[in-house]
């Protein structure tokens, strides 16, 4: 190698270690997922990422299959060079979810109906990052698709549709796409005014030390009230509900926890449930369900 080479060569070295982005590894088609085989479905692994920047608090979504070890590093040699310094969020804690290989399967061939997102390019004004990764014969294969709003959207409801049975990972999508307002439906209806709500109080149960109240929910209207439905509120600062069915993020009061109430079919009129509310309460202050809001029907919260 002449000595004219060899400077060419490491000058290029240097540069791609300086900007790594701008030498990344090229990236593969949407249909390398499609078809795996068990054992290349073992090694999948999913990444949803906002690029540039952020609000804080903001973080990257990732799944992979059970018994897998993520690993977000195997992404980086692909990063784009236009967004070479916009990957911020994969290199904090990222939020995860576990899905079965089955479930990995039917979330691609989900995707795969979406040809806006699995073309592999970057929408117009698109700053979200789907990116999948697979390894097959010991090589490491990438593919990824940056979106704009309307297709995030859709991938969402993707997402949500191929994990019909892992509340993790739908919560995990669910919180994520309300926290980028890409939530792919409506919300559920506020039925407070059709009810009343009242709270027989709490007291501290000595065996387990946490606080105990029940509430006593109404159908004052003349129509019935389908299922779901669920009761949400804050209970104070430094108070945890125990056993939540999950917190709100699309309607108010926001971050809150609710409960799903066992209704049946749907609360009949003047009749009434009432629900036994458990309390972590350290500080023995006074529990108060501020902010209580009853929602029913299909929909996001």
């Amino acid at each position: 190698m002449s000595m004219k080479r060899a400077i060419l060569l490491i000058q290029l070295v240097m540069a791609c270690a300086w900007a790594s982005a701008s030498c990344s590894q090229t990236l593969s088609p949407y249909s390398v997922f499609q078809g795996l085989s068990p054992a290349e479905l073992s090694t999948v692994q999913g990444k949803l990422t906002l690029l540039g920047n952020h609000f804080r608090g903001m973080y990257t979504v990732a799944f992979d299959v059970s018994g897998h070890t993520l690993d977000l590093g195997v992404f980086r040699p692909f990063y784009r060079s236009r967004f070479a310094d916009q990957y911020g969020l994969d290199s904090s804690q990222p939020q995860t979810f576990k899905c079965s290989s089955q479930e990995m399967a039917t979330v691609i061939d989900s995707i795969a109906t979406l040809p806006n997102v699995t073309d592999g390019g970057v929408d117009l004004g698109g700053t979200f990052s789907l990116s999948f990764s697979v390894v097959e014969a010991g090589v490491t294969k990438v593919f990824e698709s940056v979106l704009d709003t309307t297709d995030s959207r859709l991938l969402f409801g993707r997402l949500l549709g191929g994990l019909p049975s892992n509340a993790v990972g739908r919560d995990a999508i669910t919180q994520f796409a309300c926290s980028l307002g890409l939530l792919p439906g409506p919300t559920v209806t506020d039925v407070s005014s059709r009810l009343s709500i009242v709270t027989r109080g709490f007291r501290k149960d000595r065996p387990t030390g946490r606080y105990v109240g029940r509430v006593r929910i109404t159908n004052t209207s003349g129509q019935p009230i389908a299922s779901p439905v669920i009761l949400a509120f804050f209970p104070g600062e430094n108070i945890t509900l125990v056993g939540a069915s999950g917190s709100t993020c699309a309607v108010f009061p926001h971050g809150a926890p609710f409960v799903t109430l066992p209704v049946g079919a749907a609360l009949a009129p003047s009749q009434h449930i009432d629900v036994i509310l458990h309390f972590d309460n350290p500080d023995d202050d006074r529990i108060v369900l501020n902010g209580q809001r009853v929602y029913a029907g299909q929909g996001f919260h």
